[in-house]
């Protein structure tokens, strides 16, 4: 039943991507009524359909961005062997290509673009390096934090330290 109830699901992902694009909450707030309709109006009835969502959100998210190993494996077969060594250590098979547009913003993450695929970005430049620079402000972002936590952790040790 309940690989039944995933399969509806994945389904309705697909037909809601076809309608509302790659964005992980839209695709969420067009499909949950529809696949989960018992869960989501308990959801909503107790207060917790922001939960909900955002589980689904995660979900998606993951089913996006990481295709089934046959697809995956499929698709792979059709790029260069030379490419190979360089796609085959990534973590991810699509990744997210911001766009300059608000057609096609995400409002969960307020991330602009699209998840394209490996496959696709080989033979994009253009939409690689988009894809490169989001996941490098990502890492600017990180780095940043990092840097706060330190800052705190060191003031914090250094409180101990004199007491």
């Amino acid at each position: 039943m309940l690989k039944n109830k995933l399969e509806t699901f994945y389904i309705a992902v697909e037909n809601a991507r076809a309608i509302v694009g790659e964005s992980p909450a839209k695709i969420a707030d067009v499909i949950l009524s529809e696949a989960f309709p018992n869960a989501y109006e308990a959801s909503l009835a107790e207060g917790c359909d922001n939960m909900l969502r955002q589980g689904a959100i995660d979900v998606i998210k993951r089913y996006i961005t990481k295709p089934c190993a046959s697809e995956r494996q499929t698709s792979f077969n059709d790029l260069s062997p030379d490419v190979m060594p360089y796609v085959e250590p990534l973590a991810r098979s699509s990744y997210l290509v911001p766009s300059m547009s608000g057609a096609d913003q995400d409002e969960e993450t307020k991330t602009l673009g699209f998840y394209v695929p490996i496959t696709e970005l080989v033979n994009d430049p253009v939409s690689l390096r988009a894809a490169r620079d989001f996941m490098a402000g990502k890492t600017t972002h990180m780095k940043v934090e990092t840097d706060k936590l330190t800052a705190l952790l060191e003031y914090i040790e250094s409180q101990l330290a004199t007491s």
